[in-house]
């Protein structure tokens, strides 16, 4: 069931006479909005955090998704990193705009064992966080005006992240029960109900696990989703920041596979995608990032995968305007290193505790 899309004609108005007020850019006064309606009560709860014994009126924050159980040994590990690896001198300087090489060869060795596919890091294109790589791939390959199909409920700031500067439309699609993905044939009628209003669909959106139910969706409906988006020529955006932080399983204990995370990578890989190869090269795009799994939302390292040449060349100019600093992605880059050697194991010093 597609969700009705609302006039936008009072919110045009009101947009018009604030620019008109302050002299700004219709896309200027667009950008005065939250980038969510909870924002000044999530900042409000973030100054005033609980603790049991010196703040136990404090707030309990649960409109951010981070795994809080990475944070010691990532932050170890960064720091240990400007030990073992002095920063060189050619951190301070300009480098590619897609990331440094190293950068890109470490993530794409901790993707690859991550998602089980086969990422290089010629397809790879860092950005400072995960919102940055949305706001540029649409950039990329939607138009103002155009609308981008997304399984309800979803991440309430993608309407931002479309919106503020591209000017595309978020459209939610329900499925049967709030923890389902939209069937087909429900996609192509909230398509349908789109484009008789004049929004032309230009992509499907997806977060497995989703956000904010964490659902982990199964591999044949990733699949079929996916399949459906590209025999339509559409673009599919898999968005996975929360791969990684999922719970234990064990597929000789757990042969049901019920909460399995399958990533939208491997798919092609292993044959579940029922459409040509050109067709995911063109058309399929991974996103992923540090922020949830490493708890890390402050390092401002988001990661785009694609094939696409095209996409491609547009990051190599416009990642210019969101880069990570020299200095973080040299520290992340053998950090990561570290980790991918170790799976994840690291030998603290004594007193540290994990």
């Amino acid at each position: 069931m597609a969700v009705p899309m609302n006039s936008d004609e009072d919110d045009a108005s009101a947009m018009k006479a604030l620019a008109k007020e302050h002299d700004l850019s219709i896309r200027g006064a667009i950008a005065t909005k939250p980038p969510f309606s909870y924002m000044r009560a999530f900042f409000d709860a973030m100054m005033d955090p609980h603790d049991a014994d010196a703040n136990p009126r404090g707030y309990i924050n649960l409109a951010v998704a981070q795994n809080h159980l990475t944070i010691e040994p990532v932050q170890y590990r960064l720091r240990q990193s400007f030990v073992d690896a002095p920063l060189p001198d050619s951190a301070c300087g300009y480098d590619n705009m897609r990331g440094s090489e190293r950068l890109r060869v470490a993530i794409a060795k901790h993707e690859t064992r991550m998602f089980g596919g086969d990422v290089s890091p010629e397809q790879l294109c860092v950005s400072a966080g995960a919102g940055a790589v949305i706001d540029n791939l649409f950039m990329a390959i939607a138009s103002e005006g155009d609308g981008v199909l997304i399984p309800a409920p979803y991440y309430p700031a993608f309407d931002n992240d479309l919106r503020v500067r591209n000017g595309v439309r978020a459209i939610a699609v329900h499925g049967d029960d709030a923890a389902s993905l939209p069937t087909p044939s429900q996609l192509a009628d909230a398509a349908e109900a789109a484009e008789a209003k004049g929004v032309r669909i230009r992509a499907l959106l997806i977060t497995n696990p989703s956000n904010p139910l964490g659902v982990v969706y199964t591999q044949a409906d990733l699949a079929e989703r996916i399949t459906w988006a590209l025999t339509h020529d559409l673009h599919c955006v898999v968005d996975e920041v929360y791969a990684s932080s999922v719970f234990n399983f064990d597929r000789k204990t757990r042969p049901d596979k019920k909460f399995a995370f399958f990533s939208a990578l491997n798919l092609e890989k292993s044959g579940c995608l029922a459409v040509p190869s050109a067709k995911c090269k063109t058309y399929l795009h991974h996103v992923y990032g540090m922020s949830k799994d490493f708890c890390a939302s402050g390092y401002r390292i988001g990661v785009l995968r694609t094939r696409n040449e095209g996409v491609l060349r547009a990051m190599d100019n416009v990642g210019y305007f969101c880069a990570v600093p020299g200095p973080m992605q040299h520290a992340v880059a053998e950090m990561l290193g570290v980790f991918c050697d170790s799976r994840f194991v690291f030998h603290p010093p004594r007193g540290f505790n994990v």
